[in-house]
């Protein structure tokens, strides 16, 4: 340790004073880009949000309602053709007990063919579906007719009640309707072959019912599986195919006589069907702007 003269005494240093902090001052325009950035983000995300949850509630609300519209019309085209089968049976009656009369024996005489002509007329009389009946003998050739029966070829005598379709007319195709004739002196004998052409009047009935009760954009078509169309309310439609909505349901098969496949379609406008769906829509793009105008305030 040293003495005491050559002590010095050890001053403490100096503390500095506290410097007070300045703040940081950001530029106005930097301030207001952020601003502006976080306002773009919100409005962003706001409209990603509003749309994703519309997309989805659009979607799955179209695929109900497109479901419900399509078994809505392949209801109404299965009672059509449950409605067309029974027409078809009732006819089918009408001209098999027509071939048991007493009368049909006059096929085999040509002397009497002006009182059977006689007799078909007055089977038309108040039957409106009935456009005209022929009486035929086995080859095929007419004995006495009543009615339009102008540009049918006729064909030999079916071994059964038979349906076939007529040549194409205006209003689709007429139904042929025949039955053979048989001997009654002489039973499993064929002496010929009565005819009947039937319009497709109960399927126009139908057709202006769906209208009424549906929409005046529903059409109803029957076809046959060869093709041929009996009745088409749908072809001067603007509507192209692709954007109709269509049910379709075929006639069962028939016990009392041979006949085509006939199938029965009901069909309407997507955008009719699907109206509702459409003021959805519109219903959804409002809520989301509304959206977007809140979140950008």
């Amino acid at each position: 340790m040293g003495s005491p003269s050559t002590r010095v005494a050890r001053a403490a240093p100096p503390v500095p004073e506290p410097v007070a902090a300045v703040p940081r001052r950001w530029p106005a325009a930097a301030t207001a880009s952020i601003a502006a950035r976080l306002v773009l983000f919100a409005v962003v995300l706001a409209s990603v949000t509003a749309s994703a949850v519309g997309i989805l509630s659009y979607t799955r609300a179209r695929r109900a309602l497109e479901h419900a519209a399509q078994t809505r019309l392949r209801l109404l085209a299965r009672d059509a053709a449950e409605d067309f089968n029974r027409d078809l049976q009732d006819r089918v009656a009408d001209v098999t007990s027509w071939t048991q009369l007493e009368i049909m024996r006059a096929v085999r005489f040509r002397d009497v063919d002006k009182e059977l002509a006689e007799f078909l007329r007055q089977l038309l009389r108040g039957r409106e579906q009935f456009r005209g009946v022929a009486c035929l003998d086995p080859a095929g050739a007419v004995v006495a007719s009543a009615g339009d029966t102008a540009g049918y070829a006729w064909s030999r005598t079916p071994p059964r009640p038979r349906i076939t379709t007529g040549p194409p007319g205006a209003r689709g195709r007429s139904l042929l309707f025949e039955a053979p004739v048989l001997d009654p002196d002489h039973a499993g004998t064929v002496i010929g072959t009565l005819v009947a052409i039937v319009e497709p009047l109960r399927l126009w009935q139908t057709a202006a019912a769906l209208a009424q009760t549906q929409s005046p954009q529903t059409g109803l078509g029957v076809r046959s599986v060869d093709g041929g169309t009996v009745i088409d309310t749908v072809v001067n439609d603007a509507t192209p195919p692709a954007l109709r909505l269509n049910g379709m349901a075929r006639l069962a098969d028939m016990a009392t006589a041979d006949a085509p496949a006939f199938e029965v379609t009901v069909s309407e406008p997507a955008a009719v069907a699907l109206a509702a769906i459409d003021a959805l829509r519109s219903a959804l793009l409002r809520t989301g702007s509304i959206a977007v105008a809140i979140a950008s305030v």
